[in-house]
């Protein structure tokens, strides 16, 4: 719906950024679930953002019918200009409740497909719809690069929900929810808006911190539970944050792989100095830096495997920092982890994509 005059009078309103919404790479897949003609209108709604200069992001929601085409949304959104990408994983929530047979894929293989968007270090800044434990856990072993930041709920304060016929809500998951204690609003005049929003919409933010302040059964013991990172109430109902425990269990899984792993080389460094060399890599524009000795790099690849590497340091944190280290170097395709690959698809998980 995004024709040119919008965009333009969007642009000198002073709006810095927009959102467009695919499923899809392809009309076949994104039709499939937004409806014929959806694709090429998105598109053309693009051009105009683009002919007004206007930043956009390409938001996907993972489901049922774009699975298989996970690895190719950053790509995409890198080959149409756009500045950055969002992914989130299809929830019980809205329309979907009424195709949910046909368009719902678990929370594991959106996960899992999610990770497989980082199979290389993007150049495009990525936004995921995920808990901080996840986040954390594709930036250690895919060098995701993502934000930690505050994940309180902003919902009726700082973020706000405005539906296509100009309803406000504190957020989109407590608009689906069932007895609904703060109504909706509309209106035309801003100080009655304000007013509503600084007393109601207040209050609704106070009652679900409150709610999230209480402790969730997987929050236990958990280094991210805390004022800045409890889970929505909203979303988790019986207390069992899911996601988080998928995480749990791979991580566990996934090191013990790489320890076991040998390494290869792919990609022969350039020695510029003493301890300092130099890798031209297809992640980035500029040449990657490793601040390493050449005798000391070709020394990982005669290693049995990376258990091995880390037995030469005699650190606590060794194990963490190897780790971390032959990540980044393999998310840059400098090397490669024998072994590298999520363990849920060993445990015989039918996905299309991989």
């Amino acid at each position: 719906m995004l024709n040119y005059e919008k965009a333009y009078k969007l642009k000198k309103a002073g709006l810095d950024q927009i959102t467009f919404s695919l499923d899809g790479v392809t009309d076949k897949v994104n039709d499939a679930s937004r409806g014929t003609g959806s694709f090429r209108k998105t598109l053309n709604g693009i051009k105009n953002a683009k002919r007004v200069e206007l930043s956009f992001t390409i938001s996907f929601t993972l489901n049922k019918f774009n699975l298989d085409q996970s690895l190719l949304f950053v790509p995409f959104a890198e080959n149409i200009g756009a500045n950055s990408v969002g992914a989130q994983i299809i929830e019980k929530s809205g329309r979907a409740k009424k195709f949910w047979d046909e368009i719902s894929i678990t929370r594991e293989e959106g996960l899992a497909a999610i990770c497989e968007m980082f199979r290389r270090r993007p150049n495009i800044f990525i936004a995921i719809s995920s808990r901080i434990k996840f986040k954390q856990f594709l930036n250690k072993f895919w060098n995701a690069g993502l934000e930690l930041g505050d994940e309180r709920c902003m919902g009726g304060l700082s973020n706000l929900m405005i539906s296509s016929g100009g309803d406000i809500s504190p957020c989109s998951l407590y608009t689906y929810q069932q007895n609904k204690k703060v109504k909706n609003l509309i209106c035309d005049d801003f100080e009655e808006i304000k007013s509503f929003i600084d007393t109601k919409y207040l209050k609704f933010n106070q009652t679900v911190r409150k709610q999230a302040a209480q402790k969730f059964i997987t929050c236990r013991n958990c280094k991210f539970s805390g004022l800045l990172y409890n889970p929505c109430p909203l979303a988790n109902k019986f207390k069992i944050v899911k996601e988080c425990e998928w995480v749990t269990r791979q991580e566990i899984l996934l090191q013990d792989k790489i320890l076991k792993s040998k390494l290869k080389c792919l990609i022969q460094p350039k020695n510029i100095s003493q301890n300092r060399l130099i890798f031209y890599v297809k992640t980035q524009n500029k040449p990657l830096f490793l601040e390493i000795s050449l005798s000391k790099f070709n020394k990982f690849f005669q290693a049995k495997n990376v258990k091995e590497i880390v037995s030469w340091f005699k650190e606590t944190s060794a194990t963490e920092k190897i780790v971390r280290f032959v990540c980044q170097l393999r998310s840059h395709g400098i090397i490669e982890i024998e072994k590298f690959r999520l363990p849920i698809f060993d445990q015989a998980v039918n996905l299309k994509y991989y």
